[in-house]
């Protein structure tokens, strides 16, 4: 069975060409995908704050709802963090690149 870890490794691997990208375009990559997560994080946070502040007569609706979105999100912030990370890795000069 394949992991998401694998399928992102994987599908990153085919979307950045190795050294491809000059250091100004992996700067600039890497600055908008850290950017992203960290409104995702801020989006995450708020979605827990509802979750854990929720009242009212859909209760257990909307906090059973705002919990699942808020691992959602969550989720969502290892493979932005992954393609960071990657970008940087496949157009590191090759003697720098972890084995």
């Amino acid at each position: 069975m394949v992991t998401t870890a694998e399928k992102v490794r994987a599908q990153s691997e085919t979307n950045v060409l190795v050294g491809e990208l000059g250091r100004s375009a992996v700067e600039e990559i890497s600055g908008e995908l850290r950017d992203l997560l960290a409104d995702l994080f801020t989006l995450y946070l708020k979605t827990k704050n509802f979750h854990w502040h929720m009242t009212g007569a859909h209760f257990r609706d909307y906090h059973l709802l705002l919990d699942e979105h808020g691992d959602q999100i969550f989720a969502m912030t290892d493979p932005v963090a992954e393609q960071d990370t990657q970008a940087w890795r496949l157009n590191a000069p090759f003697d720098q690149r972890d084995q």
